[in-house]
């Protein structure tokens, strides 16, 4: 894994501020797709920074003809491996089943969590858990984010490599990360495209929040 430049901590309410001004101000972007490689090698040293998942998290937005839908996604743990301020590996865990939507109320709600967790989407009583796997950083090209990120993402049982920027920073005790792109769900085997006259996109928008903190 190519190193990245480890930036300067701040520490305590600041970090959190920061964090907060970073999530509000993150460019979305297109993920680049492709077949899955092979998961990092097991990577020895370095200090464990479990994911809090009580403050992590996962936003998504689908589009159609006639409007959009959003609502959160729950990760379930993960980690990252951390050594002199550089993330050396990291891997996270998707409760599928958590999946809600927070733009409807009452009955539209429950229909349309129903909906997803079926087998037009994400077929969660097959597979309930998705998961990221952190397979390479590089440092960012763009000066709006810190590391261009490589990983395998695996949802419905297929697993494909995707490839976007984000922000990551270590600081002290803590792991604060953020992205914000799009995906091709067709390329999981979601291709379910609503009704012909409120067609649903294929592209969904996740925003990535994790937070972290040394073992």
């Amino acid at each position: 894994m190519k190193k990245a430049k480890q930036y300067l901590p701040l520490y305590g309410i600041m970090s959190l501020v920061m964090f907060a001004f970073i999530q509000c101000n993150m460019p979305e972007k297109e993920a680049e797709s492709d077949q899955a490689i092979s998961d990092t090698p097991a990577i020895s040293g370095g200090d464990f920074y479990p994911i809090v998942s009580e403050k992590s998290g996962i936003e998504w937005t689908g589009k159609k003809i006639t409007g959009s839908h959003n609502g959160n996604l729950s990760i379930q743990e993960g980690e990252f491996r951390v050594k002199d301020g550089e993330v050396l590996s990291g891997s996270f865990i998707l409760d599928m089943n958590s999946i809600v939507v927070t733009d409807l109320e009452g009955k539209d709600k429950e229909d349309l969590e129903t909906h997803l967790k079926d087998t037009d989407f994400f077929e969660t009583h097959e597979f309930p858990t998705g998961k990221f796997v952190l397979t390479e950083l590089e440092k960012a090209k763009d000066p709006a984010f810190t590391h261009e990120v490589f990983g395998n993402l695996t949802l419905k049982g297929i697993t494909r490599r995707i490839q976007f920027p984000a922000v990551i920073r270590v600081e002290g005790e803590e792991l604060l990360a953020n992205a914000n792109f799009n995906i091709d769900r067709s390329l999981w085997g979601i291709k379910y495209k609503g009704r012909l006259d409120n067609v649903i996109q294929d592209e969904i928008n996740l925003v990535v929040n994790i937070f972290a903190r040394k073992n």
